[in-house]
């Protein structure tokens, strides 16, 4: 939780105490599991072999925009799905109108440049 604002851990919180969120805690022999896929590679973090673990384990989808998590998932045939999947769910489900995830995306585009940028311009012309 220390990648997040104290607002987002606010939310958090109140999920996991209402169990909408439920909390995985690695036991012993799970910590073993996690530094032996560590040891597979040197361009992951602890964190990221933990999450790799658990939606293996959980055989769940895999969220994230690593681009090296997400290539080692997709070597290991776990399903990976990344910032652009949730803004396609979002407009599929009818869940936000169109002008404003094309705000929110255009957002996203100044604060994080590693998005590809021609799959963002598509969706931003498209839900205008």
């Amino acid at each position: 939780m220390e990648e997040l604002h104290e607002d987002q851990k606010a939310v958090l919180q109140s999920k996991i105490a209402s169990n909408q969120i439920i909390l995985e805690r690695l036991d012993g022999n799970e910590l073993g599991n996690v530094t032996s896929i560590l040891s597979q590679t040197k361009s992951l973090s602890l964190v990221d072999c933990s999450v790799y673990y658990f939606s293996s384990k959980l055989k769940a989808t895999l969220l994230t925009g690593d681009s090296a998590l997400r290539k080692f998932a997709e070597n290991k045939k776990l399903e990976v799905r990344g910032i652009l999947w949730i803004f396609d769910e979002f407009q599929a489900k009818g869940l936000v109108n169109g002008t404003m995830l094309a705000e929110k995306l255009q957002f996203l585009t100044t604060i994080n440049t590693r998005l590809p940028k021609t799959e963002c311009e598509k969706r931003i012309e498209l839900w205008k």
